[in-house]
Parts: C-alpha cells; sequence; structure tokens
C-alpha cells in the first residue's frame, strides 16, 4: 500500500542525505512511501525477491527501481532483500528518477516476480 508520495523529491532528498547527486537534466526525483504486509505462507521471503517494482508515467516510459533509482541512499530506504516472516510488515521508500513530465501523471507497478503480466497491480500516485 502506498502511504505517500513526493512527486518533486530532489531538494528534499538531497538536504536529508547530503549527497550531491543530481538526476539527470529533465528528471526529477519521486518519492514513494510504502507499507507491505508479507501473506505467504513460507517461512521467509524478501520484498524485492518476490515483487518487481515499476512506475509508469504519461510518456509511457517503465521506469525500473534497479535502472532508474535515486542516485544515493535514501532515508528510509526499504532494504531490498532483508527477509520478512509471514505476518511480518515492510514499511519504507523507494525513489524513482523519473521525467519531470511524468511525474504528474506517475503510477506504480507492482507485479510478482515471474507472474503474469495479468496479475499486475496497479496504485495511482497522484496527489
Amino acid at each position: 500500500m502506498v502511504t505517500s508520495t513526493l512527486p518533486d523529491a530532489t531538494d528534499d532528498l538531497l538536504q536529508r542525505s547530503g549527497e550531491t547527486d543530481l538526476p539527470e537534466t529533465g528528471e526529477q526525483y519521486f518519492l514513494i512511501s510504502l507499507r507491505a504486509t508479507y501473506n505467504g505462507s513460507e517461512e521467509a521471503s524478501a520484498l524485492y525477491r518476490d515483487l518487481i517494482f515499476s512506475a509508469v508515467g504519461a510518456s509511457e516510459l517503465e521506469y525500473a527501481l534497479f535502472t532508474d533509482f535515486c542516485l544515493f541512499q535514501v532515508p528510509n530506504e526499504i532494504v531490498p532483500f532483508e527477509d520478512i516472516s509471514p505476518g511480518g510488515v515492510v514499511e519504507g521508500d523507494i525513489c524513482f528518477s523519473v521525467k519531470v513530465s511524468d511525474a504528474a501523471d506517475l503510477l506504480l507497478m507492482v507485479q510478482e516476480n515471474g507472474g503474469p503480466a495479468e496479475a499486475r497491480s496497479w496504485m495511482d500516485l497522484r496527489p
């Protein structure tokens, strides 16, 4: 579940992290706060191992979390491969570097790793 968004998080993230890695020209950092509960029955599972996160904007360009990420450690970032047990809750942030023109209409896509495209979940990130 998306708990909050910060569509133009560039200045905020740069200030909080102390880093100076700016997004590419014409792009901005888009911060998404998530809360996920693991409902599986296996002993443990890592959120990023089981799920694929990406974002899509009006340009129909797909931003992948592992290729279009913010260029530094995001405060409160979800630990990518930390195992969680059944019933466990993961909370934190993910960050994409997106075109400025896509930020206003961005959607978050979540899909089970290896799962069919028809099983994708879409979340509206518009404020």
